[in-house]
């Protein structure tokens, strides 16, 4: 009904609404005043809501593990992904919490490549985000895709003491049982590696041996006896090599012993 000043509203039930048919059609407002004049307008509509668009994000390139690393922070990126239902020319507009990373455009088939500025993901600090591909069609019904990711760009630290085994010398009954060497990564987290590199005296090829990190970033790597036995008297160093989970890796200067 029109109140006192004319002014009109209708509800039209969801289920009426479900039941137009798809594509370009028409309603007719009919309007009656006191006197039973008519005047009738056509509204023109478009209706398309029995399929909704989809959007999926791709898991490749720089996301091809979930993570990305301080190489990949600080480069320029792509994303890609595919989607159902919009149009060729489609903006699809990327987002991570409220910041937007990138846009990417819907070609024929549906597919779509995001390039992102070197440093896009260098804004963020370490830790779990996802990613949010949105955009809506040509009748207004949305389209939404996630991805998951790890930003992993603090990176681990290298470090060996200046004098190994000691005194910085390496004699036969310390080559006789194995030595031990320890240190820390400075990060906490489980897919973390280690391994130490023996190079020098009349080796053909440096010798790496691989260690073990726990979880709180401790690493031990084990010289086998076997090893520093088959060491020829000479001058030889030592480096550790550290990598997280991301592919982030650090190796420290090498030390000296002999």
């Amino acid at each position: 009904r029109a109140d006192q000043a004319g002014n009109w509203s209708i509800a039209i039930p969801a289920e009426e609404l479900q039941a137009l048919p798809q594509g370009a059609s028409s309603l007719t407002l009919t309007a009656t005043d006191p006197d039973g004049n008519l005047s009738s307008q056509s509204l023109p509509i478009n209706v398309g809501n029995t399929t909704l668009p989809t959007i999926t994000i791709n898991n490749s390139l720089v996301l091809s593990d979930g993570m990305v690393n301080t190489i990949e922070a600080a480069g320029q990126s792509q994303i890609t992904g595919t989607s159902t239902g919009l149009p060729v020319g489609a903006t699809i507009a990327l987002f991570i919490g409220t910041v937007q990373i990138g846009t990417a455009t819907v070609v024929s088939g549906g597919g779509w490549t995001a390039t992102l500025p070197a440093g896009t993901f260098a804004q963020f600090a370490d830790g779990p985000y996802t990613i949010t591909a949105s955009t809506t069609d040509a009748f207004g019904n949305p389209a939404n895709g996630n991805l998951g990711i790890e930003v992993v760009i603090d990176t681990p630290i290298a470090t060996l003491p200046t004098a190994p085994f000691t005194d910085g010398t390496l004699n036969q009954l310390e080559a006789s049982t194995g030595q031990i060497l320890t240190g820390s990564t400075g990060l906490s987290g489980g897919g973390q590696t280690v391994s130490i590199t023996l190079d020098g005296g009349d080796l053909a090829s440096p010798i790496t041996v691989n260690g073990a990190v726990d979880n709180n970033g401790n690493w031990t790597v084990q010289l086998p006896s076997d090893v520093l036995q088959s060491l020829n008297n000479g001058d030889y160093t030592l480096a550790v090599t550290v990598t997280d989970k991301a592919g982030n890796t650090a190796t420290s200067p090498a030390v000296d012993f002999d």
